[in-house]
């Protein structure tokens, strides 16, 4: 009896990734252009939506109206969930809702998960327990962020808008979008070094890919049976080196710029200095 292929095995992994962040983007769109999830008294055209959904699924960070004061809760959550689903990708959501639903994971499935997070082992059988870890370590460090960031957002806003925005930052910095809720981004919080070193950690955390995160903590359990792989030691030494090239250019450039490092004391100029870099 011939087997009937879904509709979505007629298109190859590349194919449906595309389709399925092109879809993600349009119903963001829709969503950020409905005045539902705008302030009072506020709206965006169209191409204005699109481009904020586009850039908070793409996670570049990139904005052509305040999210803060442009977009109510309802707008904020879309975006912030846009910004989640674009850091971790849609397959891998697709994915996680199937393991949630004890629904089984199709080869197909798990040929087009493996396109999306460079599964180069060849091991297609391992991916779904990979993607499982990449979940656990996203959310837990993204909580973990959030309860840091908390320590100085909830005293200031209060409980219930201090969580909210812990959250929101902590995500965005993990994900590595750039959007903040804040009309001025993070400049009130130039050298303060718990709200700069927490985001800085999530932005070095995020950039490394959970890849690499996932065999430095093996290594650190069991050095001897996992070593680090060349691909984490190359983002290391790379992160590594360009961090310290720009902190230093920072400090050197700005040391004395009124407009940015010049009237902090020294403690805080290098605390602004590690985060620009």
């Amino acid at each position: 009896m011939p087997v009937r292929r879904s509709h979505l095995d007629r298109f190859s992994p590349p194919q449906l990734i595309a389709l399925s962040f092109a879809a993600a983007i349009l119903l963001g769109a829709l969503a950020l252009w409905s005045p539902l999830t705008h302030e009072p008294g506020k709206s965006i055209d169209f191409i204005d939506a699109l481009f904020m959904a586009t850039s908070a699924l793409c996670v570049t960070g990139l904005a052509v109206t305040d999210p803060g004061t442009t977009f109510n809760l309802a707008g904020e959550l879309t975006m912030l969930l846009l910004i989640q689903v674009g850091g971790l990708g849609i397959i891998t959501f697709g994915v996680l809702f199937a393991l949630l639903q004890r629904r089984r994971v199709s080869v197909s499935e798990r040929l087009r998960l493996a396109q999306q997070v460079n599964a180069v082992s060849g091991d297609v059988a391992g991916v779904v327990p990979f993607i499982r870890n990449i979940f656990l370590a996203t959310f837990l460090i993204e909580a973990l962020g959030a309860l840091t960031l908390a320590l100085r957002f909830v005293p200031e806003f209060g409980l219930e808008r201090g969580a909210y925005l812990s959250i929101f930052h902590s995500v965005s910095a993990f994900n590595n979008a750039g959007f903040s809720l804040f009309p001025n981004n993070l400049m009130n919080y130039a050298g303060d070094a718990l709200v700069s070193l927490t985001l800085a950690a999530l932005f070095i955390l995020g950039g490394m890919g959970v890849l690499a995160q996932l065999n430095v903590l093996a290594h650190w359990r069991a050095p001897r049976k996992n070593r680090l792989m060349t691909h984490t030691k190359m983002v290391l030494l790379v992160m590594l080196g360009l961090i310290l090239i720009g902190f230093v250019g920072v400090l050197l450039l700005e040391w004395n710029n009124p407009a940015t490092l010049g009237p902090l004391p020294l403690g805080e100029k290098l605390v602004a200095a590690f985060f620009r870099a």
